[in-house]
């Protein structure tokens, strides 16, 4: 099979016709900002800024205060679920601002007297 000439020779590209087609591959492509004014105009000419839908922000807040609601709700049902929640965790009882009753306190005081002897011990 014979190949049959080119009736041209191909011509070589020059280096700005390089970087301008590469320039304008990576902007379709969505990869450049516009810089010029030209660009510009020619980006707010190809969208179309009335079909973008805008959230609305009071039903978005008004979902994050549900959720917030919720799960202090939740985290309150968890740390009121048995009646004896103090007197087993004091600590995390003091940490959620639960009340230490007076008999909470004197168990406190006296498991901390009694670490105190077994540590100078």
């Amino acid at each position: 099979m014979k190949r049959k000439p080119d009736s041209a020779p191909k011509r070589q590209l020059t280096l700005a016709e390089v970087e301008a087609m590469l320039h304008a591959e990576l902007r379709d492509a969505g990869l450049l900002f516009p810089t010029t004014e030209e660009d510009i105009a020619k980006l707010q000419a190809s969208l179309d800024a009335q079909g973008i839908p805008i959230p609305d922000s009071t039903k978005f807040r008004a979902l994050l205060e549900e959720r917030e609601r919720h799960r202090l709700a939740l985290k309150s049902s968890a740390n009121t679920g048995s009646s004896s929640w103090p007197d087993e965790n004091l600590a995390l009882a003091a940490r959620h601002g639960a009340k230490i009753s007076p008999a909470s306190r004197k168990k406190m005081d006296a498991a901390w007297a009694k670490r105190s002897k077994r540590k100078s011990q």
